[in-house]
């Protein structure tokens, strides 16, 4: 009986072994989440999964050219533009900092309600905000306000 029992808890935790290494695979291909096993002991399996504020999104760049016709250069939050200034989607609060390529960003301003969703990096130079492009980068979210 005692045999029996015995094979019966390493089944079991054979099958929380597998389940835990499936919950990981899983976290760490989503690509948001880093799936970390803490302790893995004969009586136990602990698992802490961390939310990386990491999102992908178009960043784009744009210049008093196109945005400071009749507004004197003010962003969305009243403050006046200034150089690598950022326009940030709706759902980031003003004062949310963000990074991207290892540069730190405030969100101070905001896209068109048709580019909601994309970063918009504020150069005072029209051929350097042209020579930015449309790319999608990698934003890490460093703070939320």
């Amino acid at each position: 009986m005692l045999k029996k029992r015995k094979t019966q808890i390493k089944i079991i935790w054979f099958l929380l072994l597998t389940i835990a290494m499936t919950l990981l695979a899983v976290f760490s291909a989503i690509g948001n989440y880093k799936g970390l096993i803490r302790e893995i002991s004969e009586n136990s399996i602990q698992i802490s999964v961390k939310r990386e504020n990491k999102i992908k999104a178009i960043v784009t760049c744009y210049s008093p050219y196109e945005s400071c016709s009749n507004s004197g250069c003010i962003m969305a939050s009243g403050k006046k533009v200034y150089s690598s200034a950022i326009a940030c989607p709706r759902k980031y609060k003003f004062g949310t900092k963000v990074e991207i390529d290892g540069e730190e960003f405030i969100c101070k301003d905001r896209t068109a309600r048709r580019f909601d969703g994309r970063f918009d990096i504020f150069k005072w130079d029209y051929q350097e905000a042209l020579n930015c492009g449309k790319k999608i980068k990698i934003i890490k979210i460093l703070e939320e306000r």
